[in-house]
């Protein structure tokens, strides 16, 4: 994994993997990516501390692994991320891909309806909850996977399935 830190003529800072560079002699030319994500920087000046935070380079990609040219243009610098944004990179990644599997699961278009004309709050709080609702399904899910969905188990007599 070719992993980079780049800082954009924007002031944005991402990492990312990167998958294939043409000839980055020409401002024209462009770098393939993926897995992007901007790096977030907040500041709580009162108490002399930074946080940061990862988002998506791109807005609805519905898929980290697809593939990004950026433009190299648009590149002030480049770096080897440190070890310690690479920890926080992966865990990102890690979480990124686990809310597509959900969102995956979760077709807005079978809800169409519920959610027509509500604003973007609205939207991502209903998003939040069902994304909940989803995550404890799961968790449900894989407690009872050891028995059968139609077979009750009861505990008084060690065990026994009726």
């Amino acid at each position: 994994m070719n992993l980079k830190q780049f800082k954009l003529t924007n002031n944005d800072e991402i990492i990312c993997e990167v998958v294939d560079r043409e000839d980055a002699s020409d401002d024209d030319d462009g770098i393939v990516v993926r897995k992007a994500l901007r790096i977030i920087t907040s500041e709580d000046f009162e108490s002399s501390i930074r946080y940061y935070s990862f988002k998506p380079l791109v807005s609805f990609q519905d898929n980290i692994d697809e593939l990004v040219v950026m433009n190299v243009g648009h590149i002030i610098c480049e770096t080897l991320p440190s070890k310690t944004l690479v920890i926080h990179y992966a865990k990102a990644i890690k979480e990124v891909e686990e809310n597509e599997t959900k969102k995956a699961s979760l077709m807005l278009d079978d809800f169409i309806d519920e959610i027509e004309g509500m604003d973007q709050e609205e939207l991502s709080d209903w998003i939040h909850n069902k994304m909940i609702e989803l995550t404890k399904e799961e968790e449900e899910g894989s407690i009872d996977s050891d028995t059968p969905g139609n077979i009750i188990a009861f505990k008084p007599k060690g065990g026994t399935y009726h």
